[in-house]
């Protein structure tokens, strides 16, 4: 192990990536017993760790430490990973460093969470009739509250202050923690250079933030229509998010990157079968324009989309409904609309959430060694 290549590789990444076999006998020979009877109250396991983890002071580990697990998870070598000397190596360094700082981003945002949820919940967006020409909140029409006006877009004309003492509280925690979690990510940014732009999951997060910035912006007035519309994305966003924070949890972390695995499948599936929606939604938009489900392109999309996960509504849009001479049409449309969609689509998408089921547990338990060893 104390031999490395120009390029940086050792001749332990030379077996992980070409001969698992041998590879895994060298882990082997990283483990040995005290005594041989395991009811031996001397018996004790020995682990050998230079193998895999020289440590910062060996040749090996200049200029950059090495660490086979790395290989391993670059290679998807999960039989390797699994191997129990590499799952001592992960356990000591899970427990002596990530776990701490994966525990104090959890902690924080679970607090943001909770404060965001509570905020949503107290405050809570205005009625129509409670709103002026700016969706902000009409304290002419004998409101209670009082307002000191100052520009439009943030701080502006017309825009109460808040003075409900709990909201107060409960926006600036809100605040607080926002900035905490901004800061957090620039640490990350700090650390992880351009390689941390390389997960899909960063933005979302970065998403996250700045509708949260935009849904509490400014900090000390009511929100109005428009920071509300950053809110529900923001909410949607702040609990959708916990699937990336469960993740490296133990007894959640399997199940939540099996989720995400089927979730990409899905969405890939949609990019291809997107292209009947449209085709069927155009095909209702022209020949079903008197019903108020199709009145509209956005709406006939919208509806057809409803349609294709099994509310098809037949009696009463092409059973009662008159269409004139478009009715037989109409009726043939729906016939195929029925077969490519509801049927075709939703067998395959069961296909591949159930028919693959092994592989997607396979691929979601090495994605999460990968993310233990990476942490």
């Amino acid at each position: 192990m104390a031999y490395r290549r120009e390029n940086g590789r050792t001749h332990m990444d030379k077996l992980i990536e070409h001969s698992l076999e041998f590879a895994t006998k060298v882990l082997d020979y990283g483990i040995s017993t005290t005594v041989r009877d395991p009811m031996d109250k001397n018996f004790a396991v020995i682990y050998n760790y230079s193998l895999i983890d020289p440590g910062p002071d060996d040749p090996a580990s200049q200029p950059h430490r090495y660490l086979a697990l790395m290989t391993m998870a670059r290679f998807k070598q999960l039989d390797l990973l699994k191997h129990p000397l590499s799952s001592a190596v992960m356990q000591e360094k899970w427990t002596k460093f990530a776990i701490t700082s994966l525990l104090v981003d959890l902690i924080f945002y679970v607090l943001f969470l909770t404060c965001l949820t509570i905020f949503v919940m107290d405050q809570g967006p205005l009625r129509p009739t409670e709103m002026d020409e700016q969706g902000c909140r009409n304290t002419s029409a004998g409101m209670k509250q009082p307002v000191n006006a100052t520009s439009s877009f943030g701080s502006g004309s017309g825009r109460p202050k808040l003075t409900n003492w709990r909201i107060i509280v409960e926006k600036s925690v809100v605040t607080c923690l926002l900035l905490i979690r901004i800061l957090l990510e620039l640490l990350k940014l700090i650390h992880k250079r351009l390689s941390y732009f390389m997960s899909i999951e960063v933005y979302f997060y970065l998403s996250l933030y700045f509708s949260t910035f935009l849904f509490m912006y400014p900090p000390d007035s009511e929100p109005c229509m428009w920071n509300w519309m950053f809110g529900l994305v923001s909410i949607v966003l702040a609990w959708s998010l916990v699937l990336f924070q469960i993740e490296c949890v133990s007894f959640t972390g399997l199940y939540s990157l099996m989720f995400q695995k089927v979730l990409a499948s899905l969405v890939k599936v949609l990019l291809i079968f997107c292209f009947f929606i449209m085709a069927f939604a155009m095909a209702f938009y022209s020949s079903m324009r008197s019903s108020t489900p199709f009145s509209t392109v956005p709406y006939a999309i919208l509806k057809t989309f409803d349609m294709t996960v099994g509310e098809l509504e037949f009696v009463t849009y092409f059973v009662t409904a008159d269409y004139g001479s478009f009715q037989t049409a109409v009726q043939c449309v729906f016939t195929a609309f029925v077969v490519i969609m509801p049927i075709a689509l939703m067998n395959l998408l069961i296909g591949i959430a159930v028919g693959d089921i092994e592989g997607i547990t396979r691929d979601a338990e090495l994605q999460l060694l990968a993310i233990k060893v990476l942490h």
